[in-house]
């Protein structure tokens, strides 16, 4: 089967977040079929990472990785079968680009090579949730952790649509909540209460000035600075004639290595300065980040001078599971087929020619001695 053709059969088999049951029963067998050990990892009753293994009894370990889910989809507004379409040398399907694309070319590239004549040990990750939370690849580290110490080295690639560009990381995401207190009353009486949205106009008067402290402070070349944006305004009030009792500020947290080790510091110093209550809605995501002179990126752009013209660096404003890998040390490089630019979007799509050419760089990676000199 081809490479086009294992696409189309991924983007038939409808994975959004949450109902990734069908299409890892596929990959399970299929990573079976190609001739590694593999086992599911159950992260809760519904839902279960791929994880296929090759053991060569190696000191090194690469690992490849690739989330099964994909965003939701309104088939309505789009002129192609959102569950998978061939035209114009396109794939067009729901999660075709973002990153089935990937899935494929990483099976296809495992069928085309000997994996007796790897010079590591591979561990393939197929993995859930990553569209909502990276749940499924912070279990699979969780799990795993202590048998990637058992390597003297490791090495992770993770699978978004770069272009066939080496992504050196991306940002992470903490949304976080704001809970002002008040003391309800009458409108017309505001003596007589204490307005929370007074408060929480406080902290939005001074953010501009606290984002340039936190710009001046943390910083990394390639990542910019960390960003905090306020999306949503809530209170517990629905009447137009009354001061609420609480009021809700919701940031969305843009974050970078340096400053995810001071956040909880910097959390708590905003609630003492602004007489407010912060939780974490849903589970942070961490950043990564790894030097563009590192011996792994230098090995990469080898692989890829065979394959590309021009091999461009790049960064990740929005967040990937790249970060549950760098949390404990394992260097890791974003890379994939497709343009980022068509994910998530209607009529998303990747070429048939992307796809060889990503079969040509896996295939080449995978008989790189990529650990040589580390």
């Amino acid at each position: 089967m081809s490479v086009d053709k294992k696409l189309l059969k991924l983007v038939g088999i409808p994975s959004e977040t949450g109902n990734e049951k069908r299409i890892s029963d596929y990959l399970f067998q299929e990573l079976k079929k190609i001739g590694l050990e593999v086992i599911k990892q159950e992260i809760n009753s519904e839902q279960a990472n791929i994880i296929g293994f090759l053991r060569n009894d190696k000191e090194n370990l690469l690992i490849l990785h690739a989330h099964m889910d994909t965003v939701g989809v309104t088939p309505e507004l789009w002129e192609f079968n959102p569950y998978g379409e061939l035209r114009n040398n396109n794939v067009y399907g729901l999660g075709a680009c973002d990153v089935k694309g990937s899935i494929a070319v990483i099976l296809e590239s495992l069928e085309q090579i000997n994996l007796k004549d790897l010079e590591y040990d591979l561990m393939v990750c197929f993995v859930v949730n990553e569209e909502i939370d990276g749940e499924g690849s912070k279990e699979l580290v969780k799990e795993f952790k202590e048998e990637f110490k058992k390597y003297s080295n490791v090495l992770a690639i993770v699978c978004e649509p770069t272009e066939l560009n080496i992504c050196l990381g991306n940002k992470g995401s903490a949304f976080i909540k704001m809970e002002f207190k008040g003391k309800e009353g009458h409108a017309s009486r505001p003596e007589e209460a204490i307005n929370p949205l007074l408060k929480m106009s406080e902290f939005l008067k001074d953010l501009e000035r606290i984002q340039e402290g936190i710009k001046k402070k943390y910083n990394n070349t390639m990542l910019g600075s960390p960003t905090i944006t306020p999306t949503i305004i809530e209170t517990n009030n629905k009447s137009p004639n009354k001061i609420p009792s609480r009021c809700y500020l919701t940031l969305d947290v843009r974050t970078i290595p340096c400053f995810e080790k001071e956040l909880s510091d910097f959390l708590r110093n905003l609630e003492r300065t602004y007489d407010c209550e912060i939780s974490f809605v849903g589970k942070p995501a961490p950043s990564s980040f790894i030097e563009e002179d590192s011996e792994v990126i230098i090995k990469l752009n080898e692989v890829l001078r065979g394959i590309k013209e021009s091999i461009k660096k790049t960064i990740k404003k929005s967040s990937t599971d790249a970060g549950f890998f760098t949390m404990i040390g394992i260097p890791t490089v974003i890379i994939g087929p497709g343009n980022e630019k068509k994910a998530h979007q209607v009529n998303e799509c990747i070429s048939i020619k992307e796809l060889n050419e990503g079969v040509k760089f896996f295939k080449s990676l995978l008989n790189k001695k990529l650990f040589k000199g580390l």
